[in-house]
């Protein structure tokens, strides 16, 4: 069995946010992959979030449908070469913190787009990579890629990966 690279990727649960998924996957044709989409969320700090934060309760929010299908279309399209592939939240800006998420996840590669802009989910949104520049000793290594974005409708549906890709579809 082929060793997977374990990647993450900052996401704010649109559709054309997962291109640089399929950006990577076409890239790196001949890799495996188990990726996780992140997201950063910052919780207060009472005792009670802190007790009472599950991430799959902001994740139901967070995720659309058009998200959803999106993700499942990859994974069917990738089919084996996408080991893995779930949404998680980064509720901390500190550098232990981001340490700590890397290495006990075991991650090996941070991905961006380059042409990356950061958009505000909820008000307690916090953008992942400006914290990670802020935390660059953690040793974690970045592949940065050149997306399409450019020739991407705005409109962030799911049929737009289809047509970016002209993926032939049938149903």
């Amino acid at each position: 069995m082929v060793k997977a690279k374990r990647v993450i990727i900052q996401t704010d649960f649109t559709v054309n946010s997962l291109n640089i998924v399929v950006d990577l996957l076409d890239r790196y044709a001949d890799q495996h992959f188990e990726i996780i989409l992140i997201h950063g969320l910052q919780s207060d700090n009472s005792i009670t979030e802190l007790l009472g934060f599950h991430p799959e309760d902001h994740l139901e929010d967070l995720q659309t449908e058009e998200f959803i299908k999106a993700c499942q279309l990859m994974r069917s399209k990738y089919g084996e070469r996408i080991n893995e592939m779930y949404a998680d939240i980064i509720t901390s800006q500190t550098d232990n913190y981001f340490k700590n998420y890397f290495r006990g996840n075991r991650i090996d590669h941070l991905v961006v787009a380059k042409d990356f802009r950061f958009e505000k989910v909820t008000p307690k949104s916090f953008d992942l990579l400006a914290t990670f520049n802020r935390n660059s000793r953690i040793g974690l290594s970045v592949i940065y890629l050149d997306t399409q974005s450019e020739s991407i409708p705005v409109i962030d549906k799911l049929d737009s990966l289809f047509f970016r890709r002209n993926w032939n579809v049938t149903f």
